[in-house]
C-alpha cells in the first residue's frame, strides 16, 4: 500500500493515497532537474546587463562551448581582447560545464535566448560549418528544443548532420581509448531524446511564442528582446581592436574542437 505520512496534533497519521495522488507525488519527485530556459534566463538577467549578455551570446556563436580551448591554443585573431571576454564571463560565473540546474554556461544562455542568437547569426556572415539545407541563421544546436515550431523546423537538417560530426569525433576518441563506439542511429536516437525533454518546458516559456514568428527581428533589436525579459541597459563602449580584424570570419571546422558537445537539456 502506498501512503503519505501526515503530522497532526503532534502525531504521525497515515493517509491512504488515491491513484491520482500517487501519480502526482511520484511525478513531482522525479521530475527532471536539468536546464530550465525560464530559470536560466532569469538568472542571466539578474547577473548581467544587456551589453554583456550580447557579448556572451556572440562568443557562443563564434566558438560554441570551446572558447577557453580556442583562446588557449591561440586560434583567435585578437588574443588580448579574447582573454578580456573570458575574464568577463568568469566574473559572471559562466562555466564551461554545468553542475547544477541553475549554473550558467554559454550553450545554456543560447538555449535561453534563441531569438537573440538568431539575430546575432544574421549579422555575422561566415563560412557554414556543414553542407545543409538549413538557413545560416538557424544553423545552431540551441534550436534543438524548438523544432516543433514551423519557423524553426528548417534547423533540423543542420542539427542532425552536425550531431553526427560530433559523434564521429567522439567515436575517434572512444576507439583510441578502446571504448565502445556509438552508431549514427543511436546518436540520432539520443538526440531525439534530448529534444523531447527540452520540448517539455517550451509551451510554458514566453520565448516559445516569440519563436513562432521570426519576422519579429525586423522590428526589434537584440537589446529590446533582452530588455523584455528584464535585462538592464547600461552604456557600453568598444575599444579599438589590438590587431586588424580578419577580412573574413571563418567558422568552418576541420576538426571538432574540445568543448563542443551534442545538444543536451543541461547545457
Amino acid at each position: 500500500m502506498f501512503s503519505f505520512g501526515t503530522k497532526k496534533a503532534g502525531k504521525l497519521e497515515e493517509t491512504v493515497a488515491t491513484d491520482d495522488q500517487i501519480i502526482d507525488a511520484v511525478a513531482a519527485a522525479l521530475m527532471f532537474d536539468g536546464m530550465n530556459p525560464v530559470i536560466t534566463r532569469s538568472e542571466a538577467v539578474k547577473r548581467m546587463p544587456i551589453p554583456h549578455i550580447v557579448a556572451a551570446l556572440t562568443a557562443y556563436v563564434m566558438t560554441g562551448n570551446a572558447l577557453v580551448s580556442r583562446v588557449s591554443k591561440g586560434k583567435v585573431v585578437d588574443k588580448p581582447a579574447s582573454e578580456g571576454i573570458m575574464a568577463m564571463l568568469k566574473a559572471y560565473k559562466i562555466m564551461v560545464k554545468a553542475k547544477r540546474s541553475t549554473d550558467l554556461t554559454l550553450p545554456r544562455l543560447a538555449i535561453a535566448f534563441p531569438l537573440a542568437v538568431y539575430v546575432i547569426r544574421s549579422k555575422i556572415k561566415a563560412t557554414p560549418r556543414v553542407t545543409t539545407t538549413t538557413p545560416w541563421e538557424l544553423q545552431d544546436l540551441c534550436f534543438n528544443g524548438y523544432l516543433s515550431i514551423a519557423a524553426v523546423k528548417p534547423a533540423e537538417d543542420f542539427i542532425n548532420k552536425f550531431s553526427l560530426i560530433l559523434n564521429a569525433a567522439a567515436n575517434k576518441t572512444n576507439m583510441a581509448n578502446k571504448l565502445p563506439v556509438v552508431t549514427d542511429a543511436d546518436a540520432l536516437l539520443k538526440l531525439a531524446g534530448f529534444r523531447e525533454i527540452a520540448t517539455l518546458a517550451m509551451p510554458n516559456d514566453p520565448m516559445h511564442l516569440l519563436m513562432t514568428d521570426l519576422s519579429i527581428v525586423k522590428d526589434k533589436t537584440i537589446g529590446q528582446i533582452l530588455e523584455s525579459y528584464g535585462a538592464k541597459r547600461v552604456v557600453a563602449t568598444v575599444a579599438p581592436a589590438v590587431s586588424k580584424p580578419a577580412t573574413k570570419l571563418n567558422l568552418e571546422v576541420a576538426e571538432v574542437e574540445e568543448g563542443d558537445a551534442a545538444p543536451e537539456t543541461t547545457e
